[in-house]
């Protein structure tokens, strides 16, 4: 009876956290597949594509307590860049990610909240705990949703737990465990156990071991349980290859063929990737895949990046072949920009329109250093070639004026909200109209002013109230 009932359990999480998932936003769950959080995967990042990956790009530089990262999506019928989401980080006192804010922009020019992330760390630095919350639209408040736990022997991380919040328990749940085995301090093995709710018990999901030549990862083979016969079975197997300088070069990737009445078991090809380098920068990286009718090796992706004279990559360009035998065509192309310090500041990535043949905006995001109350940019983001610009004292007192120049035609609204997203004053200006003033007595703090022309944002500022 008690296995019944843990069964009938199981089953039931599993359903409302597949219903959970479906009543967020889609900009919320489209974050939070940036999160590793399916133990089970087995991510390679070795040939990973900065196109082709992550939402947000690694901020490497940064300002000295928090940043902002803010997204936004090209309007092809406006031409427009629209304002999407944003992501406030926080830093500690010892330099360490403290927790990030994942907002989105509504239909009613609105900051609202998406997730919220919470770094936990060790004496050494390393991050122990993650936890992720979700924003509960209805309650107003956040919830809990998914966390990781890390456990190390001093630089070694030993294992990796992941749970679900459970909303019919009102507790954590084991998803994934991750065990790491090292022989020398060298990784061995890595082992996924998931976690079986009804027999309250960890059931192996993969293994992974590693095999090393002159100290540098040469092999590494794939096993999947075989839960019939308790046996570990083959599954994947990669082949790495190494230049002179010990760069990785190629890497062969298989898959376990257990064989049939004609074939004997083998590892048979699936697909290679060549990396070439120049100097210590990645220059391109060519992917394969294997035409088993032919026994050779077809082009299927390639991917080339350029840096400037500091060594930041400036552009990354995604090309691939839709067919064995047709020529390689754009399909992204991704640029950055770096202030003077070397600072990021912006990442665009464009999509090939292979009717024009012509790279088309679609996503923009935009580094903000110092936090959200310095999200504010003189830069028209309208895209209809023109610049408008606001004028006034900051800190700002109550009927001074305000300027706006270079308004073009239609309507215009100002916004003024304050930094949890709630908006505190609506002002209609008139294409025509270059000055307004703010009657209203705020709250001493920070607030966003925000000029909009329909759904778009043209430009936003920080106002600062004080007494």
């Amino acid at each position: 009876m008690k296995k019944f009932t843990l069964l009938f359990l199981s089953v039931f999480i599993m359903v409302a956290a597949i219903t959970q998932n479906t009543l967020f936003p889609d900009e919320v769950r489209e974050q939070l597949q940036t999160q590793v959080i399916d133990l089970s995967e087995e991510l390679d990042t070795y040939d990973a594509d900065v196109s082709m990956g992550k939402y947000y790009y690694q901020i490497k530089s940064r300002g000295e307590t928090s940043d902002t990262i803010v997204g936004y999506k090209w309007d092809l019928e406006n031409e427009a860049w629209a304002i999407r989401n944003r992501i406030i980080k926080n830093y500690n006192d010892d330099d360490l990610l403290a927790n990030q804010l994942f907002q989105h922009f509504n239909r009613q020019n609105v900051w609202v909240n998406g997730t919220f992330t919470a770094f936990v760390y060790g004496a050494s630095g390393k991050m122990i705990e993650k936890t992720i919350q979700v924003w509960n639209h209805h309650q107003m408040e956040w919830m809990n949703y998914f966390k990781v736990s890390r456990d190390f022997d001093n630089e070694l991380l030993l294992q990796v737990q992941t749970q679900f919040w459970s909303w019919l328990t009102g507790d954590w749940e084991n998803k994934h465990l991750k065990l790491f085995a090292y022989e020398d301090d060298v990784l061995f093995s890595d082992t996924v156990k998931v976690w079986i709710f009804f027999q309250e018990s960890w059931k192996n999901k993969h293994l992974r071991e590693y095999f090393y030549l002159n100290g540098l990862k040469a092999e590494r083979v794939s096993y999947k349980w075989d839960r019939v016969n308790g046996t570990w079975e083959n599954k994947h197997k990669e082949l790495f290859a190494y230049n002179e300088n010990d760069q990785m070069v190629e890497v062969i990737h298989q898959s376990w063929f257990p064989g049939n009445q004609n074939v004997n078991p083998l590892w048979a090809n699936n697909h290679r990737v060549e990396l070439s380098w120049e100097e210590n920068l990645k220059h391109s990286v060519l992917r394969q895949d294997w035409f088993r009718p032919d026994s050779s090796w077809a082009d299927r992706g390639f991917n080339q990046y350029v840096y400037n004279d500091l060594d930041q990559l400036i552009e990354a360009l995604h090309q691939v072949k839709p067919h064995f035998d047709s020529i390689f065509i754009n399909k992204d192309l991704v640029t950055f920009e770096y202030d003077d310090v070397g600072n990021l500041l912006s990442r665009l990535l464009q999509k090939w329109n292979r009717q024009n043949e012509e790279w088309v905006n679609f996503k923009y995001w935009e580094i903000v250093l110092g936090g959200p109350e310095n999200f504010a940019s003189d830069l028209n983001k309208t895209g209809k070639g023109g610049k408008v610009l606001i004028a006034f004292a900051n800190p700002y007192l109550i009927n001074s004026p305000i300027t706006l120049t270079g308004l073009g035609e239609g309507e215009y609204t100002i916004r003024l909200m304050d930094l949890t997203g709630k908006i505190t004053t609506v002002i209609a200006v008139g294409h025509l109209q270059n000055e307004f003033t703010i009657t209203d007595r705020m709250v001493p703090g920070i607030y966003i002013l925000t000029l909009s022309e329909g759904p778009d944002i043209v430009l936003s500022k920080k106002m600062i109230f004080t007494k």
